[in-house]
């Protein structure tokens, strides 16, 4: 008997087994042939359906890395160590379809590579069990020999067998002469039986010698495939006591968030991050998925963050039909085809199981699977034990679930329309012939009734109704689903509106509300319908900032003469709301009138007190306002059907935020964001961010409050709510002023002026007078900056606001005042900062900005050192840390090092690394050098190749500003950034400042080349 080692080309298309290089299979199913599957493209592959600008940003390593496995790779390296040493090692894999057996084993066999081990690597499949020793034959890069004839009365397959263990044993001895030998097989349940016969008896023959095995199947009955033998055969090796099992796991969801990072090479947005949690940890899902929405042009590259995208142009249109589902995204035929693959591996009645289940929602129970198919529930066994097995569903308790909502949207979708609608009809009367939930019925009917169908109206307004206070998405789902079926002339379509427009004007979107209410109110309605909808109408007013017109309207109602008490405290609320948001004097005096009334309800207390709490603390009685703010959280009722729009938790933690009490705003943002999810009202769920940016900025932790600050932006857009925008676009700017952005600066505050053309501009002029003179001081345009500070010191209250608000402000706006020789407006400034001391005086923040202003004008250094030592904002107590270095510079040398370095500490700590620039300028002056450099292990060409000094240059020069300009910014020499523009030029490879900006716009900006802060050192 003689092997036949093929070498030459011709000979290698002779035969399917021969490959010029061992297999590398993800998964059987998937390797197939498919106009959709990624194209390569050098390097890299590149899925297609891609906008081309996105090219360069979306692409997929083309080796990358094992993710969650360290732990398996360490065993698997240690075995491959032993068998260089003592011989012999097995390792067995087992786990579920997709998990990650085959990139584990490739990763075996590569380390296996560089420890010089021939490797042996192939996969079994169908096709290659109707040849005995296939896989083994694929390994080994050989044609099967020819076997020799036998005489009858041998048995031919024993024979066989035989000759082929003979053949594994000569090749195996052969490759062993040469160097240690790894034998890597996956998919072993399609395995043949010789195949596992000679896996049984070469390893005890080899135990001795440099050889490792490396085996892996799918995991017992969870695919497709043949495992008896399997099985049998794993429990023999282990028995051997050489062998190692090891089942894979789901990988955690970070290790998932990585996995996506891997394959689009960006950082992963929100949605795609939660996306990672709804694949149940399987990779090769997640990878089918992740690629198939950008093949379809649904994922898109901002600024280095990949994230999905929805709108009409990028994504396929989602059916109306369609059940409601965790995406607000149609699934990508690419991941379809995967799962069609999955279902069609199984049996009939099992993919019947799974798709009336899927129709029943992601968790049913099994009792009306039975009765939806009409069968005693012990028939659903045999089926319900596949799809168990073959990991689509997973038992919860009393229920079963499908493993992620993705695996249940694509089933799901697998059910013809028609079929699933009629399936949706007899689970509302399955569920209501049983006691079920009225709403969980009415949500079957969304999809399953017909136009016309007077019950299934009436039991959607009836749900709808129920669900409006706790579960408004629902509710707006049903009544307008209602309004859809039912004809114009039903009455009940009066009613379904009053809940359609009250459940959107809490679940958004509040454009919807406000079109569907004044195209009901344009019609002659009775006068009590007329009411409510105009009460709901003011409160999508109000919150979308249309607030005069809100305001109006509550007038018209407050003049009804017979209004019900409900209805007259609603509107009540409404007013105070209005009045609030309009900075009115009057919001007090009602607020302060409804306290001192009987009659109301326990909730018109709450908005009162919030009211008040808002307006003691805009006038600078801060402490009075937290005590308000606090005894109105303390009135809070159960059920806030009244003011949930006049949250007097979030006011709270507005508060709390002023006054920088960290622990306990973080708290009250923690309950009012519970309380928003719990209640539904989605509508302000873009005000607990906001706010949350407002404490990270305080807390000086720059990175979190721009996330935060754009997530309430999205938020807000998405729900048409822009009350809070102004807010987040002042963070934003301040964020950016503080890294020395003025670019990004300019543009939010840009932002915040158009929100001043509407109402409300009242409430956010000061503030964009105080963003705009710290962007013309780090300009160095000193005209504007002292036209900015005199604009900002003509309104008093206004002032005295800003002060109350900004603890940075006082000082700032003193020491500004000082260097441009504005010296009225340093003395109002240093005034109105003295008065808020002395209001209130428990209240630490701001007696230090006091006795910041003091010691600034007073050049009283033991006022400075109270509040460099008292400030609770850190980025204030650097400030007033050098300015006392900077009154003791020519008194107490010593002093004054102690005090910059203190500074530089915490601005380096916070990011604010302009003004540690600025301090490690000071420091230079008194004879001393900190080093500000690390030594990194850089690329010699590229971006990545700059240092940060490099990179904050690039930035800046980038933005526009001259090499003067840069110069002030950064403390440097004008010299000193032409040197590091010569360096950046030779690094990046260009030659001029537009080359530069071309490719600070190709990359993402380095989170340390952003220095810089919002006080402007003019001294």
């Amino acid at each position: 008997m003689s092997s036949t080692d093929v070498t030459n080309p011709s000979a290698a298309t002779l035969h399917p087994l021969r490959t010029r290089r061992p297999p590398v299979i993800l998964d059987r199913q998937a390797h197939r042939k498919d106009p959709r599957r990624p194209q390569r493209n050098g390097a890299a592959w590149l899925p297609r359906g891609v906008p081309h600008a996105d090219r360069d940003s979306i692409r997929t390593m083309a080796t990358r890395p094992v993710r969650g496995r360290d732990r398996e790779l360490s065993q698997a390296a240690q075995l491959l160590r032993r068998a260089t040493e003592t011989g012999g090692g097995i390792l067995l894999i087992e786990g579920p379809p997709g998990i990650g057996k085959s990139c584990l084993l490739t990763e075996v066999a590569r380390l296996a590579r560089t420890q010089n081990f021939e490797v042996l690597h192939a996969t079994a499949d169908q096709l290659l069990q109707l040849m005995p020793g296939g896989p083994i034959f694929a390994g080994l890069r050989q044609i099967p020999p020819t076997l020799e004839p036998v005489r009858d009365d041998l048995d031919v397959v024993g024979y066989q067998h035989v000759s082929l263990m003979t053949h594994f044993r000569a090749s195996l001895e052969e490759r062993l002469s040469r160097a240690p030998v790894l034998v890597a097989l996956d998919d072993l349940q399609w395995a043949d039986a010789a195949t596992l016969l000679a896996l049984r008896t070469l390893p005890a023959q080899f135990a001795t010698d440099p050889v490792m095995w490396v085996l892996a199947r799918c995991s017992p009955r969870s695919g497709p495939g043949t495992d008896a033998g399997v099985d049998r055969l794993y429990e023999f090796l282990e028995e051997t006591g050489r062998a190692c099992r090891m089942e894979l796991a789901q990988l955690p969801d970070e290790v998932m968030t990585e996995l996506v990072g891997d394959l689009l090479n960006a950082t992963p947005g929100p949605k795609l991050r939660a996306l990672t949690k709804e694949v149940d940890g399987n990779p090769l899902i997640l990878t089918e998925l992740v690629t198939g929405l950008a093949e379809e042009g649904a994922i898109r590259v901002h600024d280095g963050t990949v994230e999905i995208v929805t709108d009409a142009t990028t994504v396929r249109a989602a059916s109306a039909d369609t059940v409601p589902v965790p995406l607000p995204y149609p699934l990508p035929q690419r991941f379809h085809a995967l799962m069609h693959r999955r279902l069609d591996a199984l049996s009939p009645s099992t993919r019947r199981l799974l798709q009336v289940a899927a129709v029943l929602g992601r968790s049913v129970v099994p009792e009306q699977v039975a009765e939806m198919l009409d069968q005693p529930p012990a028939t659903l066994l045999p089926a319900l034990h596949e799809a168990l097995a073959a990991q689509v569903l997973v038992c919860t308790g009393d229920t079963i679930t499908f493993r992620g909502a993705v695996v249940w949207q694509a089933v799901l979708e697998t059910v013809p329309l028609p079929v699933r609608g009629a399936l949706h009809r007899q689970a509302a009367d399955t569920l209501l012939r049983h006691g079920g939930s009225v709403i969980s019925a009415a949500v079957h009917l969304i999809h399953g009734a017909r136009p016309g169908d007077a019950e299934a109206i009436k039991l959607l307004h009836r749900a709808a109704a129920e669900a409006v206070t706790s579960a408004p998405t629902t509710a707006a789902e049903l009544a307008l689903r209602g309004l859809e079926l039912s004809d114009p002339a039903d009455p009940i379509r009066l009613d379904l509106t009053d809940t359609a427009v009250e459940a959107l004007t809490r679940a958004g979107p509040l454009s919807t509300a406000i079109e569907l209410a004044r195209e009901t109110l344009a019609r002659s309605l009775p006068t009590p319908l007329a009411l409510t909808l105009q009460h709901q109408l003011s409160t999508a007013l109000l919150l979308s900032g249309e607030i005069t017109d809100a305001l109006e309207l509550v007038e018209k109602i407050l003049t009804e003469p017979d209004l019900p008490p409900g209805l007259r405290d609603r509107a009540l609320l409404n007013q105070l709301a209005g009045l609030t948001a309009l900075q009115d004097p009057a919001a007090e005096r009602h607020a302060r009138d409804l306290l001192d009334a009987s009659g109301h309800h326990p909730d018109v207390r709450v908005g009162a007190l919030t009211t008040l709490a808002l307006a003691r603390s805009r006038a600078g009685q801060v402490e009075e306002a937290l005590q308000l703010a606090r005894e109105a959280v303390n009135h809070v009722t159960d059920a806030p059907r009244l003011a949930w729009h006049l949250n007097p938790r979030l006011a709270l933690a507005a508060i709390l935020i002023q006054v920088r009490e960290f622990i306990e705003a973080a708290e009250a943002l923690d309950t009012a964001q519970e309380e928003i999810a719990t209640c539904g009202t989605r509508v302000l769920q873009s005000i607990p961010h906001l706010l949350r940016a407002a404490l990270e900025l305080a807390r000086g932790n720059l990175d979190q409050v721009t996330a935060e600050a754009n997530t309430g932006l999205a938020l807000a857009e998405e729900y048409g709510m822009p009350l809070y925008t102004p807010l987040g676009n002042t963070l934003l700017a301040t964020v950016a002023l503080r890294r020395s952005d003025l670019v990004t600066a300019s543009t939010h505050v840009t932002r915040l002026q158009d929100a001043l053309i509407g109402e409300g501009a009242r409430a956010w002029r000061i503030q964009c007078l105080w963003l705009s003179a710290q962007i013309a001081a780090a300009g160095d345009d000193q005209a504007s900056t002292a036209q900015a500070i005199k604009e900002i010191c003509v309104e008093q209250k206004a002032l005295r606001r800003l002060l109350a608000e900004e603890p940075a402000a006082a000082a700032w706006l003193t020491r500004t005042a000082l260097a441009v020789e504005a010296h009225e407006q340093a003395e109002a400034v240093s005034d109105i900062a003295e008065r808020l001391a002395a209001a209130n005086p428990r209240t630490p923040i701001l007696v230090a900005a006091a006795a910041h202003v003091r010691g600034l004008r007073q050049r009283d250094p033991r006022a400075l050192t109270r509040a460099a030592t008292d400030h609770r904002d850190p980025w204030c107590g650097a400030s007033a840390a050098e300015d006392l270095a900077v009154l003791l510079a020519d008194t107490d040398r010593d002093s004054a090092v102690k005090h910059l370095d203190s500074a530089m500490a915490t601005y380096g700590a916070i990011g604010a690394d302009r003004d540690a620039a600025r301090v490690r300028r000071r420091l230079r002056h008194l004879g001393v050098r900190r080093r500000h450099w690390s030594y990194a292990n850089r690329p010699t060409m590229g971006w990545a190749s700059l240092t940060e000094t490099e990179r904050t240059v690039a930035e800046l020069v980038a933005q526009g500003l001259t090499n003067r300009q840069v110069a002030s910014q950064m403390f440097l020499s004008p010299h000193t950034v032409g040197f590091h523009l010569r360096q950046i030029f030779r690094k990046l490879g260009i030659h001029s400042r537009i080359d530069l900006v071309r490719q600070r716009q190709q990359v993402t900006p380095h989170p340390a080349s952003k220095a810089g802060d919002n006080q402007v050192d003019v001294r």
